[in-house]
């Protein structure tokens, strides 16, 4: 038994290295024991005599050849458990402290808020209108536009064709009037004619009269021829008076036909759109080939013109700053469109009203003609007021947080290479110039403000003093 067993132990580890030699095959591809076909030998498994080997023993021998597949996998998961743990349950990096309020945590320069003559100036903007839009229409109604001469942007001169509209109508009804102003004219003529005729003939009439009525007191004639020299008399004097009468009314007809014929030349010139003034066109309406309405109102206009090509800009103003802004004063205007150059206008006029609800004043600034400003462009004006005393701060010490401005004010009475709290405090601004801005609310005079470093700050941070006039750092500074 002892041999057999030894044996046996020696038979297994020749099986688990060639085991281990075959184990990435398939496992399709088991090992399997070599049938015994003859006699046994020293190699075989001991088995008693008359003994068969066991289904159970078979399938044994079988599943060994996973025993070391499975191991490796077994190690390979404990290695693979070991190095995740080792990382998960690493200690982490402890996170920075925040240093303590009251520890400083930068050294900065301050500077104390200070009262100095100030230039004040008011910023304005608006949009550019024209200083005198003119609509111009057809006085005419139903005429159909026939040309047009002129389009937007055009400069024109006073009484120059913009339009002309179809005028053969007219033409025709003109030439009507001017024939009945020559009939009126001949008919007066043929009466002037007439009355010198009956004038001539009362004239004869009256000299027989007499030289008749002198006959019958001398008894040449009778009483009644003398009577039928004075009705002839009378007779000449009413054809004289008729005459008279045809030549009035004839005068009077020519008054008319000339008063019709005055007329057609009037429409004959509406059928010409001349520019009232000069100017440039900045809308034109007219269409070729449409009937004019002649009606009245802006819809009618033809063409649209600023009036001498003059354009201003209408700046609303609070009723605070109005009275400081004088007629005739100088303006320096800026567009978007083009903020390089500057253009210089003055206040024309400054509304004598204020509208109750806004409290804000109309100012109208007049402008040099100048191609690049057109009407509804949006500008930018700068006025000098003047200067007054004003508290003022630094530019750098100026801090913006959501589009409104702060500055960060020691708390104290600051000393150099001391330590103070910086407190944020909002502030509202004023006019810039030099480098510094006027303060209209929010600090007092002397208070000391946060000059370099204060981009780092937060509200209630704990800083060192490096220098008290806003000049320089001492050692040990960091900016």
């Amino acid at each position: 038994m002892t041999k057999s067993s030894e044996k046996t132990t020696v038979s297994e580890p020749s099986d688990g290295i060639q085991d281990e030699n075959k184990q990435a095959l398939p496992s399709s591809h088991s090992i399997e024991e070599p049938e015994v076909s003859g006699p046994t030998n020293s190699k075989q498994p001991y088995k008693e005599k008359g003994q068969t080997a066991s289904p159970a023993g078979q399938k044994s021998r079988k599943n060994r050849g996973w025993l070391p597949l499975v191991i490796s996998l077994g190690i390979l998961s404990l290695a693979a458990f070991a190095f995740y743990t080792s990382t998960t349950n690493k200690p982490k990096e402890s996170l920075p402290v925040p240093e303590s309020k009251s520890r400083p945590s930068l050294t900065v320069t301050v500077q104390p808020v200070s009262s100095k003559s100030f230039p004040k100036t008011l910023s304005v903007s608006g949009s550019l209108a024209a200083w005198d839009e003119l609509p111009i229409a057809a006085e005419a109604s139903g005429l159909r536009i026939e040309n047009i001469y002129v389009d937007e942007g055009d400069r024109v001169r006073k009484g120059q064709v913009l339009a002309t509209l179809n005028d053969r109508l007219l033409k025709a009804q003109m030439n009507q009037s001017e024939a009945r102003v020559s009939k009126a004219k001949s008919v007066i003529r043929q009466q002037q004619a007439a009355i010198r005729e009956a004038e001539a003939l009362k004239t004869e009439a009256d000299r027989n009269f007499k030289r008749y009525d002198n006959l019958v007191r001398e008894g040449a004639i009778s009483q009644q021829e003398a009577q039928s020299r004075g009705t002839s008399a009378a007779t000449t004097q009413a054809r004289v008076d008729s005459a008279r009468q045809s030549l009035s009314v004839a005068q009077s007809d020519l008054m008319a036909a000339q008063a019709d014929l005055e007329e057609f030349k009037a429409r004959m010139l509406q059928t010409k759109i001349l520019a009232p003034d000069d100017g440039f066109i900045s809308t034109r309406q007219a269409k070729l080939g449409s009937v004019t309405s002649g009606a009245a109102g802006s819809s009618s206009a033809l063409f649209t013109m600023v009036r001498d090509s003059r354009i201003e800009l209408n700046a609303e103003v609070s009723e605070l700053d109005l009275p400081g802004i004088r007629a005739g004063q100088a303006v320096s205007i800026t567009s978007d469109a083009d903020p390089s150059k500057r253009y210089t206008g003055r206040v024309r006029e400054i509304a004598p009203v204020v509208d109750a609800q806004t409290r804000i004043g109309l100012v109208r600034i007049s402008l040099p003609p100048n191609a690049a400003l057109r009407p509804g462009m949006f500008v930018r004006g700068t006025l000098s007021l003047g200067s007054a005393p004003a508290l003022v701060v630094p530019e750098t010490a100026l801090l913006f947080k959501e589009g409104r401005p702060f500055v960060f004010v020691l708390k104290g009475e600051p000393r150099q290479n001391s330590t103070a709290q910086a407190s944020a405090r909002s502030i509202q601004t004023g006019a810039r110039n030099g480098g510094f801005v006027e303060v209209r609310s929010g600090l007092s005079a002397g208070e000391q403000i946060i000059l370099s470093g204060a981009g780092y700050l937060k509200d209630g941070d704990t800083v060192r003093i490096g220098s008290l006039d806003g000049k320089a750092l001492v050692k040990g500074g960091s900016l």
